[in-house]
């Protein structure tokens, strides 16, 4: 999808006459050629994710074990806390605001 969105960013911004900075849409080229310009984002390594989910699952059993004996339950909530935490690091990348183009955070 990705892929999708950028050629057709692409393709819009090549058939776009340019225009000189007192046309309204000037801003909005020029945001959108900067971010064609960056570098896909790139996703975790395997090792990376690894480390994020075993940290976010002993945590929980750790929380858990300090209560009372480990269940099975209580495995299954550590499994899905170290799922939510490598989703909420990781889930969608996106690509960074680029500095020094006017109105770029707008």
């Amino acid at each position: 999808m990705t892929d999708t969105f950028r050629a057709l960013c692409a393709e819009l911004l090549a058939i776009i006459p340019a225009h000189g900075t007192g046309d309204p849409n000037s801003l909005v080229i020029a945001r959108a050629r900067a971010a064609l310009a960056q570098p896909e984002p790139q996703g975790p390594t395997d090792e990376e994710l690894v480390k994020h989910y075993d940290r976010a699952v002993t945590s929980a059993i750790a929380i858990r074990v300090a209560v009372r004996a480990l269940t099975n339950e209580d495995r299954d909530a550590a499994t899905v806390a170290g799922l939510r935490a490598v989703l909420a690091r990781w889930g969608r990348p996106a690509i960074e605001p680029v500095p020094g183009v006017e109105g770029a955070d707008a």
